[in-house]
């Protein structure tokens, strides 16, 4: 990983610690998040959500009418995307 790599990783999980900091403090939101709070992270609509969940890229938890999404997903989600943009 290139150190431009690594700051573009610092960043992106620096974002995801402020969102998850907004949400407050109970313990479920250091774990889990709601569909709009995954959707601001990222950026993207509920197409591109619903294809990171249906591809497994995403880890969810349905109660009822609610989806939850795993930060670790998502966090293993930005790493696993990580590009060199040295390289031609």
């Amino acid at each position: 990983m290139t150190e431009k790599q690594y700051l573009i990783l610092v960043d992106m999980l620096q974002a995801i610690n402020k969102q998850i900091s907004k949400i407050g403090t109970h313990p479920i939101s250091e774990s889990w998040l709601n569909k709009k709070q995954v959707k601001q992270i990222f950026g993207y609509g509920e197409t591109q959500l619903r294809i990171f969940v249906e591809e497994n890229k995403i880890i969810t938890s349905q109660i009822k009418s609610r989806k939850f999404y795993s930060v670790d997903s998502i966090i293993s989600l930005i790493e696993k995307n990580i590009t060199n943009t040295n390289q031609k």
